[in-house]
């Protein structure tokens, strides 16, 4: 018997017995690649499943036409606030506020008129504004302050007094 262990033929992977201190054998012939590894149900990666084409871009639209149809990861651009229709309800709280001094009209007549045309423009405009509950309270609050300055005006023609002194 001899002192050394028998170690057994070595693996085709392992160190060649040239003494030279190879490396490990490389998938070839004999052994599948990376790619085809078997047994692991994966598709290979040429082509996913479910993933079929992606769709095209199809024809841009020109100046003045909204996109119909968006990209990946894009979304549609968000509405913008028309800014008479902001304009209109702040007018409008100013004049009402002001109602019963001479210059609150101009502020409640300013805000109604402005509540009207940004109404049509949100109306018109296709989704692309927005601002119309605004606009409509600019109406509302300039309509309830021309009425109440008719009162105001009324109740001092009628009275007579156009002073402000309470003596």
């Amino acid at each position: 018997m001899t002192d050394t262990p028998n170690w057994g033929t070595p693996d085709p992977g392992g160190w060649d017995q040239s003494g030279q201190g190879g490396y490990p054998q490389q998938p070839g012939a004999g052994q599948p690649g990376y790619g085809q590894q078997p047994g692991y149900g994966q598709p290979d990666y040429g082509q996913q499943p479910g993933y079929g084409q992606q769709p095209g871009y199809g024809q841009q639209p020109g100046y003045g036409q909204a996109p119909q149809q968006y990209g990946y990861g894009y979304s549609a651009p968000t509405p913008k606030t028309d800014g008479l229709a902001i304009a209109s309800m702040v007018t409008s709280i100013v004049g009402f506020v002001l109602c019963f001094c001479w210059i609150g009209i101009i502020g409640c007549i300013a805000g109604l008129i402005m509540g009207f045309i940004s109404r049509k423009r949100i109306n018109e405009s296709g989704g692309a504004l927005t601002g119309a509950g605004m606009a409509l309270a600019g109406m509302i609050v300039g309509g309830v302050g021309i009425v109440l300055f008719a009162v105001g005006l009324v109740w001092l023609i009628v009275t007579g007094d156009w002073s402000y002194s309470t003596t």
